[in-house]
């Protein structure tokens, strides 16, 4: 591993590094004063993303409805509401 500034490490030498561990809730640091924000908005994001996918996942199944029908509705597979669903699951 290089000695570099952990902040300057390229992604490659960040999956060379955690040796195939992640590891939560550590702070991370970053020298672009603007990376802080910008993470925040992303987790918001993504935070966001899921709750609306998982309600829209429980509606239908609260309503009766298959996902074929779900798809049509969406003008979308039965495949692609299958991988949303599945997106879901840890």
């Amino acid at each position: 591993m290089t000695t570099k500034n952990r902040a300057e490490l390229t992604p490659e030498e960040w999956l060379d590094d955690i040796e195939g561990e992640f590891i939560l809730n550590q702070e991370v640091t970053h020298p672009d004063p603007d990376f802080h924000e910008m993470y925040r908005r992303a987790r918001t994001r993504l935070e966001l993303e899921h709750d609306v996918l998982e309600s829209l996942s429980e509606l239908r199944r609260a309503t009766g409805l298959n996902q074929t029908e779900i798809a049509q509705r969406w003008g979308r597979s039965q495949s692609q509401v299958s991988k949303v669903e599945r997106s879901l699951k840890p």
